[in-house]
Order: C-alpha cells, then sequence, then structure tokens
C-alpha cells in the first residue's frame, strides 16, 4: 500500500520522488545510445592524440638536444647557435601549444552543452585567459576543473598539472629577470647552452629533466578527456 502510494505520487509529480525509498534507482549519467544529452558533443579524440604525440616528440627531441651534444647547428641572430634539434623541438612545442588550445576549447565546449549550469566559465574565456595576465593563474585551470567533473574524469591529474605548470613558469619568469639584469651573466653563458660550458647547467638541467615529468602527468590528462567525451559524442 505504502509502496503502491509512493509510486502514484511519483507519477503526479511528473518524475521520481527523491525520498521515495522504493523508487528505482538512477544512473548519475545516462548511458543510452542516441540520447539527445550528448547530439552537440563534438569528438576531441584526434586533437588529443595529436597532442599526445606532439608532447612526446618534442621531449624526446629536447632530451636529445641535451644529452647528446649536437653536431650541426643554426645560427639565430636572436639567440646565437641553435643546434638542429633545438630548432626542431621548438617549432613542434609551437604546433603543439597550437593543438592544444583547440583540443582544450574543445573539451570546455562539450562540457558546457552537456552540463551548462555546472560550466560558469565559458569555452571561450576558458582559452582566451591563458593570454590575460593575473587571469591566466586560475582560470584556465578552473574551467578545466569544471569540465573534468562534467565528464568524469580525475580532477587530480588537472590539479598536479596545473601546479607544477605555474610552478614551472614562475620559475622560469624569475630566474630570466635575475640572468638579464645582469645579475649572473658570463661569457661562459653567452658562449652557448652545452653541458660543461656555463655555471648555471644546473638549471639547464632542472628545466631539461622536468619535460618527461610534466609529460608523465599531461598525457594522462589529456587521454581521459579525450577518451570519455569520444565516448559522448558516439552515443549521439
Amino acid at each position: 500500500m505504502i509502496r503502491s502510494t509512493y509510486q502514484e505520487l511519483g507519477a503526479l509529480d511528473g518524475g521520481v520522488d527523491q525520498h521515495n525509498p522504493y523508487a528505482t534507482p538512477q544512473s548519475a549519467e545516462p548511458a543510452v545510445d542516441g540520447d539527445p544529452l550528448y547530439a552537440k558533443v563534438d569528438d576531441p579524440g584526434t586533437l588529443g592524440r595529436t597532442c599526445i604525440s606532439l608532447l612526446i616528440v618534442t621531449t624526446v627531441f629536447d632530451l636529445l638536444s641535451y644529452f647528446l651534444v649536437p653536431m650541426l647547428s643554426l645560427e639565430s641572430p636572436l639567440f646565437g647557435p641553435l643546434s638542429l634539434m633545438e630548432t626542431v623541438s621548438g617549432w613542434l612545442m609551437l604546433v603543439y601549444l597550437v593543438a592544444f588550445l583547440c583540443w582544450n576549447y574543445r573539451v570546455l565546449r562539450n562540457a558546457k552543452r552537456v552540463a551548462p549550469d555546472r560550466m560558469t566559465v565559458s569555452p571561450g574565456m576558458g582559452v582566451g585567459s591563458y593570454f590575460i595576465p593575473i587571469l591566466n593563474f586560475w582560470v584556465p585551470a578552473k574551467a578545466l576543473l569544471q569540465a573534468s567533473r562534467i565528464t568524469g574524469t580525475s580532477t587530480g591529474l588537472v590539479l598536479v598539472w596545473w601546479i607544477l605548470t605555474q610552478a614551472f613558469l614562475v620559475f622560469v619568469i624569475v630566474y630570466g629577470f635575475w640572468v638579464f639584469s645582469g645579475a649572473s651573466i658570463t661569457p661562459e653563458m653567452m658562449e652557448g647552452s652545452v653541458i660543461g660550458e656555463s655555471q648555471d647547467d644546473w638549471v639547464i638541467t632542472f628545466l631539461t629533466l622536468m619535460d618527461p615529468v610534466m609529460v608523465a602527468i599531461e598525457v594522462p590528462m589529456i587521454w581521459a578527456l579525450s577518451q570519455r567525451q569520444r565516448d559522448w559524442a558516439q552515443r549521439s
């Protein structure tokens, strides 16, 4: 009798009574193929795999250019002698940044379409804030964290990746100001960054070895978000 009364009240209310102990539990996320909820989701898988490939290749070039003394060099009017591998690595990183911003925008837009009330940062602001001073310290992370929660992937990866990225950026900025203010410029530093030629080799070593650490965190983050949202796209 009590159960039938709850069911009748739920039917009259147009849904399932959340306080009804007899109601059939609902899944937290719809999993029915053809669900209109995912109709406007764009598959970020290709962009995600592109970002991951570029990250790995760029890191390999960076490590090779550091641990293997380059035999070929290109003269740059701005930075002096650059090894061929460093030059290729720089262009690959530029391509990666463009691909990452495109991937980031698609992930944020998908999350916004699926759960607009839970995305307080627009996809445009989430990507554009990377280029806005002050805001770029937290807004991109906030947007990606919201998208991660909606997507159902680990927010821990996003947090660790963002904290390390900002720490790395702050270190480079502070060290750059310190060097170019004249505090530690030496003739050896002006000649190049080959191992053994600079008293600040520890900085170069630190920055180089940070690359695989960052990649080890960033790759699973990109992969998880891409694969989960790819599943969304396949449901539509």
